[in-house]
């Protein structure tokens, strides 16, 4: 399976990074069994969940904002993919491996976004990043295994406000290191302009 070999490098390789990255499913504000309560309006709160592996160190972070602060697509993923890859401590010639689930791009543009970021990141970086889709029905990666430590945490908990999700998130883990909780609204970017710059520039004749 490629992605053990894709794991195999990382823990071997000191300039190699593998990270699979997925989005939780949504989390709802309130959340609480009382029967009116549920039925209630609900701000949804979203938690795009990276699981990385370099030199046999693993690193779990969720990038958390709720609906009021921005939309969960293209531009808030390659917004979280950007910070991940920037905050890394690491050398030039470093070699990005990245994980996710099919998903299908309601537009050209959309499709673009983690495109255009990825071509700015390796250039200003000097990496090289690979992404790689898994096959349908080989869709399990370690990010799930991370939603279903958060969802079993939340189960005895109400959760009244944003905060308390992001509190939930990084205690979820009993034992070992506690998650990394990011909030997302400080650091999304507007990428739609350099996609349909990149969108251009594939255009034949242009």
């Amino acid at each position: 399976m490629r992605k053990n070999v894709d794991k195999a490098e990382a823990d071997l390789a000191p300039s190699s990074v593998y990270a699979c990255f997925d989005l939780q499913k949504v989390m709802n504000i309130p959340k609480n069994p009382v029967g009116r309560l549920y039925y209630l309006r609900k701000l949804n709160v979203y938690n795009l969940t990276f699981w990385s592996n370099s030199k046999k160190k693993e690193v779990k972070i969720g990038f958390v904002w709720q609906e009021g602060e921005a939309n969960s697509g293209a531009n808030e993923v390659a917004s979280a993919v950007l910070y991940y890859m920037t905050n890394m401590e690491m050398e030039h010639d470093v070699s990005f491996c990245f994980g996710r689930t099919t998903v299908r791009a309601k537009t050209k543009v959309n499709f673009l976004l983690p495109c255009t970021m990825y071509t700015w990141v390796a250039a200003q970086l000097k990496v090289k990043i690979v992404h790689r889709y898994m096959e349908r029905g080989h869709t399990q990666n370690e990010a799930d295994n991370i939603h279903q430590v958060i969802e079993k945490a939340s189960k005895p908990r109400d959760v009244n406000h944003p905060d308390q999700w992001y509190d939930i998130i990084q205690k979820a883990k009993v034992q070992r290191e506690a998650y990394i909780v990011v909030k997302l609204m400080e650091h999304i970017h507007d990428f739609h302009e350099l996609a349909e710059v990149h969108q251009r520039w594939t255009q034949p004749n242009v």
